[in-house]
């Protein structure tokens, strides 16, 4: 099977330029008070407790606050529903749930600038009532529904997608229009310098390199999208570099077409 690609690459529908950014990762470097204050922010007073790579406080019924000690990453959550005669069915529109969440992202200090809802996800749980004498039927029912951000960083008008584990943004709004869990996992950038990046078809052929390694017998719809990868908030980072994103269709020599995910270093 002939190998048939189709690419083009963009960021935010701008077209790179030449030379584009690295950005240095600034170290949080968190006080005890900077700590308090957050929590303060959620309704939570207590003393901020190390656990690993985190501080936790709170734990009651105002909820938990977890701060990552290697990065400007936060997460807060509240009790939620255990039995199943405390579940009650989400009823908020889509528009609605978008709106709770990001003003609650406002109001707590957690929303970052650079940040833009990409979707929302429905979250439903299985739960059993039981009644006396009769078999608990099963039900499925929708209680939370999840809005989903991404991130980028700004550099001289230009905007570029920041990915990986340690750049997203996610709220949980529970059946009563209340915020149930929040997490902001980010890193503040500074810009140091820019670097030449690869041309798209040096791209193409490491991509076709990998692609050819792993047995594919041809690569359709191939799409070259650039971001920056940040690694999981518990993690030190030191500085973010850009990859191009490859994603596609890929067929083997037998089997059905799977999609695929590649990320090549994107500069020279």
């Amino acid at each position: 099977m002939a190998l048939e690609i189709h690419f083009d690459i963009f960021t935010y529908g701008k077209r790179l330029p030449d030379e584009v950014p690295i950005f240095d990762v600034v170290t949080p470097g968190w006080t005890e008070e900077e700590v308090r204050a957050l929590a303060r922010d959620f309704g939570i007073d207590g003393k901020p407790e190390p656990r690993g790579h985190r501080f936790v406080v709170g734990g009651g019924a105002a909820g938990t606050l977890e701060v990552f000690i290697a990065s400007h990453s936060l997460r807060w959550s509240r009790p939620a529903a255990r039995s199943a005669e405390d579940l009650t069915p989400f009823t908020l529109s889509d528009p609605e749930t978008i709106c709770v969440a990001d003003k609650f992202l406002n109001d707590h200090q957690v929303w970052a600038r650079n940040a833009a809802h990409v979707h929302h996800t429905p979250v439903g749980v299985f739960a059993a009532r039981v009644e006396r004498g009769a078999p608990p039927p099963a039900m499925h029912i929708c209680v939370s529904k999840q809005v989903n951000y991404t991130l980028s960083a700004e550099h001289e008008a230009m905007e570029y997608r920041v990915g990986g584990p340690g750049s997203k943004m996610q709220v949980t709004v529970g059946a009563d229009g209340e915020v149930q869990e929040v997490y902001r996992f980010s890193r503040k950038l500074a810009f140091r310098e820019f670097k030449p990046r690869k041309t798209i078809e040096k791209s193409i052929e490491k991509a076709i390199e990998q692609f050819a390694a792993k047995g594919l017998a041809g690569v359709s719809a191939l799409f070259i999208d650039m971001e920056y990868h940040a690694e999981p908030p518990r993690e030190m980072q030191a500085l973010v570099a850009p990859f191009y994103k490859a994603t596609g269709t890929r067929h083997g020599l037998v089997g059905p077409e799977t999609e695929f995910l590649a990320r090549i270093p994107a500069l020279g």
